[in-house]
């Protein structure tokens, strides 16, 4: 399997969009999923509620797996504002369910939800299993909410995940897998998280 970080909300198939490629080019060099949604993405690049409905919607109708990230900040997770964050975040996926029905019947393995605290990403600052675990929770739930066929659907955990903390994460019926960042680049230590997760979930 094969992946993009992102895809283009101009235009689902071609256009003179310099420095973007279409979810149908990306299609055609062969990956079949693509990341969206990723907190950088939202911070650095303004992108919107709008701008994420467009991505995905491309994504979908090409052909392409979407993993969906969803995270709250530091000040908002201090606010205890997670819930609503991710509520305003996932009315994304109910946006495109309505709007392009006839992609519910292969959503459920065509999308993946990633959540991803901010405050965690990259900072060595981890919440614990128990929080995360309600979190997926509540994700599956509201989710489930939008379209019963997506209660099959996996929601990931990233955020600081490392072979000393991949066990515990694993260990939770709720978490189904880990988006890993910064330790994937050192093969031991990706490989011990997906050993962990594969050992659990077996």
């Amino acid at each position: 399997m094969s992946a993009a970080q992102d895809v283009s909300a101009h235009s689902a198939s071609v256009g003179a969009y310099t420095g973007d490629c279409s979810a149908q080019q990306i299609a055609d060099a062969g990956a079949t999923w693509t990341i969206l949604g990723h907190s950088e993405r939202r911070q650095y690049h303004s992108e919107s509620h709008d701008t994420l409905l467009q991505k995905v919607t491309h994504a979908l109708t090409q052909g392409l797996g979407v993993v969906f990230c969803i995270g709250e900040t530091q000040a908002q997770y201090d606010d205890k504002q997670t819930l609503d964050v991710i509520d305003t975040q996932l009315s994304v996926i109910k946006e495109v369910i309505t709007i392009q029905p006839d992609l519910m019947s292969s959503l459920s393995n065509r999308l993946i939800i990633a959540y991803e605290p901010v405050w965690a990403i990259g900072t060595g600052k981890v919440p614990t299993v128990s929080e995360v675990s309600q979190t997926h929770q509540h994700i599956k739930q509201t989710i489930t909410g939008f379209a019963e066929s997506l209660k099959i659907m996996s929601v990931l955990y990233g955020g600081s995940v490392n072979a000393d903390n991949a066990d515990s994460f694993a260990a939770d019926p709720m978490i189904d897998g880990a988006l890993v960042g910064g330790a994937s680049l050192k093969v031991e230590s990706f490989l011990a998280i997906a050993n962990a997760f594969s050992r659990a979930k077996d």
